[in-house]
């Protein structure tokens, strides 16, 4: 236990600990990576699809706005997976963010807190109208369709980020994560 932390209520927001990804194929091993042209590839181009899946154990503890994993380019081009604020120690809503310029749309699911959440989101593109979907433990939460096509996002620079993240737009509401990511996550 370090200065600051409080075993028994968390540990203070400023004491998390986040990875951030560079979204480059071969970028760190060049020589031994299979594609090392240097592509973004966790950038959903305009017609292709993206899901995100991870098991998610969140403490049984009180919570701010959390991010989860995160790609954006400025405020309002990229998607977010976030943590609602929750005063319940059992349920949190988990909530699944895109924005492409003006046109922006989110899902959400209620997450049980002390269990791993095997967790799902998805960018839906296979079908006449783009989806967002949320599944929880393999079931489908949550779904909503956008009313226009979403384009290419301009975040092939951005890096991705586990367990922090920035501002960003979730529909019309602009969120500002004030804590690192608390709990356990596995792929």
């Amino acid at each position: 236990t370090q200065v600051g932390e409080d075993p028994l209520g968390g540990f203070s927001s400023g004491l998390g600990t986040w990875i951030s990804v560079k979204d480059r194929t071969g970028n760190l091993y060049p020589d031994i990576s299979k594609n090392n042209q240097g592509e973004a590839v966790l950038n959903p181009e305009k017609e292709t699809s993206l899901s995100i899946e991870l098991m998610l154990k969140i403490p049984e503890i009180v919570n701010d706005t959390q991010v989860i994993v995160q790609k954006i380019s400025g405020s309002s081009s990229g998607y977010t997976l976030h943590l609602d604020p929750s005063t319940s120690t059992q349920y949190v809503s988990g909530v699944f963010s895109v924005a492409s310029g003006s046109i922006k749309n989110h899902v959400s699911a209620l997450l049980e807190k002390g269990i791993f959440n095997h967790i799902c989101v998805t960018l839906n593109k296979d079908e006449a109208v783009d989806k967002l979907q949320f599944y929880v433990n393999e079931e489908l939460k949550s779904e909503s369709s956008f009313e226009k096509t979403i384009q290419e996002m301009e975040i092939e620079n951005a890096n991705f980020f586990i367990g922090s993240g920035s501002s960003f737009y979730s529909s019309n509401n602009l969120i500002t994560p004030t804590q690192t990511l608390s709990g356990t996550m596995d792929e």
